[in-house]
């Protein structure tokens, strides 16, 4: 089983590299990237307390 960690790690890197590609084409989307990945990031954090 991956650790939740990694998953954080990997999640990380896949919303790094999402966010980079929306932002060199200049949409409105990568708002919505990072809005949706601070909600998933903190729902991960309340996992990892739990």
């Amino acid at each position: 089983m991956i650790s939740l960690f990694g998953l954080m790690g990997a999640f990380f890197v896949l919303l790094a590299g999402a966010s980079y590609f929306f932002y060199r084409r200049n949409s409105p989307v990568q708002y919505g990237i990072s809005l949706s990945s601070m909600l998933i990031s903190i729902f991960l954090f309340h996992l990892a307390a739990c």
